[in-house]
C-alpha cells in the first residue's frame, strides 16, 4: 500500500469496526483518539494557523497498528467473497487441501491466483473497491508478480502489462523459505527440518498445547458415523464422554463408532438399539440428532457457538472456565 497510514478514511474504520462487532462505546472512544487531532506548519519559521485533517492515523502511535489490521480486515473478506463466488480462485497444496488465495505479513501482502485475463480483471476491480471505501491505494512501484513456470510468455506479458508492471521479482529466500518450491521439495526444506529437529520453538509448542484445549471444547457433529466413537468422544449435544453416563449392565466396545447406532436401510438411529444401550436422558437426546440423507462425514464443531464455528469471544469464555474449574479440582485433591 502507498502511504498506508496516511490514507485511512475514518469513516471507513468507524464502519469496519461496527461491522466486526465492537462495542459502540468502544468505537466511539476509538475514534476520539484518531480524530482529536490538529496539525500546525511552520512557515519561514512562523507557525501558521492549525488545522484539522480528515483522515489517516498516526504512524508510531501504539493503538494505530492495531486500527490498521481491523482496515485490512476489509480487505481479506473481500477476497474470501471472491473465492466463494468463483470470481477467484486460490491455490492448494495438495489434493483435498483448502484454498489459499492470501497471505498477510507485517509488510507484505501476498496473492495467489490463476494467470489469466479473467482473473486479473476481477482481482483489479477487487482491489479497486478497497481503494474506493478505505482511501488507500495499491503502490505499483513495489507490487511484483511470480509466475509458475507452466505459464506461457505471452499470457505473462498480457497479464503484466494489465498491471502497468515491466519485471517480476525473483527472490533467493522470502522470510527464510523458497518463493518456488517445485518438485524437489525435500531440498528446499531441509534446512527448516533440521531447525525443528534441534530446536523446538516455544510458539510451536504453544500451538501444540492450545490445539489440546481446544479440542475439549469441540464436539463431532455426526454425519454418517463412521468416524466419531461412541464411548470414548464428545457427540452428544450436552454430554462429555459417554463412559461417564450410567447404561446399565450393556458391555462396552470402546472402538465401536457411532454409524453402528445408524440403521443402513433408513439412513436413521436405529431407536431399539440407543435405547437398549442408554439410559433414558441419553437415549432422547441422542434421537434428537439430526441426521443428513446425504452421508456426509462427521465433523468436527465448537460446542460454544451455535453455529459451530470458533470465535474469540466463546474460545476466551471456555478457556476461563476450563481454568476455573481446573483450578477448583486442583485445591480439592489437594485438601483430600
Amino acid at each position: 500500500m502507498s502511504k498506508a497510514y496516511d490514507c485511512v478514511e475514518w469513516n471507513f474504520l468507524e464502519r469496519v469496526s461496527m461491522k466486526l462487532g465492537f462495542p459502540c462505546n468502544l468505537v466511539n472512544l476509538i475514534m476520539k483518539c484518531v480524530t482529536l487531532v490538529s496539525f500546525s506548519v511552520l512557515v519561514n519559521g512562523n507557525s501558521i494557523e492549525s488545522f484539522l485533517p480528515s483522515r489517516g492515523i498516526r504512524q508510531g502511535d501504539p493503538l494505530s497498528l492495531y486500527l490498521f489490521l481491523l482496515c485490512t480486515e476489509a480487505l481479506i473478506v473481500l477476497l474470501k467473497k471472491a473465492e466463494m463466488e468463483r470470481t477467484m480462485k486460490g491455490i492448494k497444496i495438495c489434493r483435498g487441501a483448502p484454498s489459499i488465495n492470501h497471505m498477510l505479513f507485517a509488510n507484505d501482502s501476498i496473492v495467489f491466483c490463476n494467470a489469466d485475463v479473467a482473473m486479473s480483471i476481477n482481482i483489479q476491480a477487487l482491489l479497486r473497491k478497497y481503494e474506493l471505501a478505505s482511501g488507500q491505494m495499491i503502490n505499483k512501484q513495489k507490487t511484483a508478480m511470480t509466475f509458475s513456470s507452466n505459464v506461457p510468455t505471452n499470457m505473462r506479458e498480457s497479464i503484466m502489462a494489465m498491471w502497468g508492471g515491466s519485471m517480476v521479482q525473483q527472490y533467493e529466500k522470502y522470510l527464510g523459505l523458497p518463493p518456488i518450491v517445485g518438485k524437489a521439495k525435500s531440498v528446499a526444506f531441509a534446512e527448516i527440518k533440521n531447525r525443528l529437529a534441534h530446536n523446538a520453538s516455544y510458539t510451536w509448542k504453544g500451538i501444540w498445547e492450545a490445539r489440546n484445549m481446544l479440542q475439549k471444547g469441540c464436539q463431532w457433529r455426526i454425519g454418517n458415523g463412521a468416524k466419531a466413537r461412541i464411548w470414548q468422544d464428545i457427540w452428544v449435544p450436552g454430554h462429555y464422554s459417554l463412559l461417564s453416563e450410567e447404561s446399565g449392565n450393556v458391555e462396552r466396545d470402546l472402538s465401536a463408532r457411532v454409524v453402528s447406532l445408524i440403521n443402513e436401510e433408513t439412513h436413521w438411529w436405529d431407536v431399539l438399539r440407543v435405547r437398549a444401550l442408554f439410559n433414558p436422558k441419553v437415549s432422547s437426546d441422542i434421537l434428537k440428532i439430526l441426521l443428513s440423507p446425504g452421508q456426509h462425514e462427521d465433523v468436527w464443531m465448537w460446542r460454544h457457538e451455535k453455529n459451530g464455528v470458533f470465535s474469540v469471544r466463546s474460545g476466551y469464555r471456555f478457556f476461563k472456565d476450563l481454568s476455573k474449574q481446573e483450578a477448583t479440582e486442583s485445591s480439592t485433591a489437594i485438601l483430600d
